[in-house]
């Protein structure tokens, strides 16, 4: 399983799971996508929040506007994962970066490299305090669109991103145990908390 390699690039890579079942045949409708896209938000936080996909390319679409600065990343169709995430605004520039570096097929030392030679310059701007994300991904046969639900094999995670914060300044460790937050890319400009809601369940993914 290779959730943790997935999560440290914001979700950049849709894995195929083999267990993820076809991929959807048509692109959802506008509402469709906006609601699975709110999926991963606290309730209260869902009626502000603005929803955008992303082309090949990785540049966006707004499909809805953000009134609460919070921003959902809805479903990519074409291939058999469900995933859905949300960030809020001072955020947004970063994972459009990492996207359109991912986009075009840049290893992932060399996005970091650049990712980080960017922040130093001041061309990207990062948070300068803890901010939440949410997350949720999995195999297509997980998620319903017809009842917008999504069943236990799809991941359900929280990050609160802390940019260049270490674990062991917060007490946590670095490995995921199965009951504790931990903390991945300790130190570096994506360093984040792990809060798990419910771990995908183990498939063979190709």
């Amino acid at each position: 399983m290779r959730l943790t390699r997935v999560s440290r690039l914001g979700m950049l890579c849709s894995l195929a799971c083999a267990s993820g079942g076809p991929a959807l045949a048509q692109t959802p409708s506008p509402s469709a996508q906006i609601a699975a896209a709110l999926l991963p938000l606290p309730g209260s936080l869902r009626a502000g929040a603005g929803v955008v996909v992303h082309d090949t390319g990785g540049q966006p679409r707004e499909l809805r506007p953000s009134a609460n600065g919070m921003v959902c990343f809805g479903d990519e169709p074409g291939d058999s994962i469900f995933d859905v995430e949300c960030y809020p605004r001072s955020l947004i520039p970063l994972t459009y970066r990492m996207r359109q570096l991912a986009a075009a097929d840049m290893p992932e030392s060399v996005l970091d490299q650049t990712i980080e030679a960017e922040v130093r310059s001041g061309k990207l701007e990062l948070p300068t305090g803890p901010v939440a994300s949410y997350h949720m991904w999995g195999p297509l046969s997980g998620y319903d669109w017809s009842t917008n639900t999504v069943t236990d094999t799809i991941a359900v995670w929280h990050m609160l991103h802390m940019p260049y914060g270490t674990a062991a300044a917060m007490g946590l460790p670095t490995n995921e145990d199965g009951s504790h937050p931990y903390v991945m890319a300790s130190g570096t400009y994506f360093a984040h908390v792990m809060i798990m809601q419910h771990p995908v369940r183990p498939c063979a993914c190709r």
